[in-house]
């Protein structure tokens, strides 16, 4: 959670890769206490739907002979027609780029570990609020860099990492949509906190009274950090310029 968004947002092989290995161990770490020491799991829903779709992707990878292919998918038998006449051999996958099918098997492969992942860890009341905590103080980092970088390196990526020249960075990402969508995903969760933990003032006090009980409530100094990372979140999504992200991002908080 804290590395994808950072590590560029995670759209290289580099950081795709070590995402997908270090959920990998993770799922490990989950499933060694419950071999040794017998500890249950609690139910995945969804999963019978997840197995099915890498089922069929997994599907697409193995050879298969050509009568079954070409009943199956007509239009990649025609793909593979050519090599089948210079006798290329009498068995051949669904799939026309093994490696990107591969490649986005185990993509969605670890998103479905991840997703795994977060019900046996997040069923926990304490660490999904810690968990959430997080997230939004992270987006919050993220979005106050991103304008910060936009006014003193708009070129490069955290001051130091050059893009192509065709390229607009925002942020960690190289494009300022990517930006915006992640920003799209993370507000309402600052929005939602931000609208729990508003402080309880009286109506009938006075105004002197209501700002004194509010600045010494407890809980008010976590109430205007909720209030500024949804502030920061949306101001930079405005000063992205992604046009799709202002009115995306405006629309779901009226809805919101």
């Amino acid at each position: 959670l804290i590395f994808a968004p950072l590590a560029f947002g995670t759209v290289e092989l580099w950081s795709l890769a070590t995402v997908e290995v270090l959920t990998g161990v993770a799922v490990v770490l989950l499933v060694l206490p419950v071999c040794f020491y017998r500890k249950t799991l609690y139910i995945v829903p969804g999963a019978l739907p997840l197995l099915l779709l890498l089922g069929f992707m997994l599907l697409q990878l193995l050879p298969l002979p050509v009568a079954v292919v070409r009943f199956l998918s007509p239009s990649t038998y025609a793909a593979y027609a050519p090599i089948l006449s210079l006798g290329g051999g009498e068995w051949i996958p669904l799939t026309i780029n093994q490696k990107a099918t591969l490649q986005e098997f185990m993509r969605i492969s670890c998103y479905s570990l991840f997703y795994i992942l977060t019900i046996q860890l997040l069923s926990i009341s304490d660490r999904l609020k810690k968990t959430v905590f997080t997230v939004v103080g992270l987006a919050a980092a993220i979005a106050l860099l991103a304008i910060v970088q936009q006014v003193g390196s708009p070129d490069k990526i955290y001051w130091v990492r050059a893009v192509p020249d065709n390229a607009s960075p925002f942020g960690p990402w190289i494009n300022p949509n990517q930006f915006a969508g992640f920003m799209e995903m993370m507000s309402p969760l600052a929005l939602g906190l931000f609208l729990f933990f508003r402080p309880r003032v009286h109506g009938r006090e006075s105004l002197r009274v209501k700002v004194v009980s509010f600045f010494t409530m407890p809980g008010s100094n976590l109430y205007l950090f909720l209030g500024c990372a949804a502030t920061l979140m949306a101001l930079s999504v405005f000063v992205s310029l992604c046009r799709g992200g202002i009115l995306t991002i405006t629309f779901s908080a009226f809805v919101f």
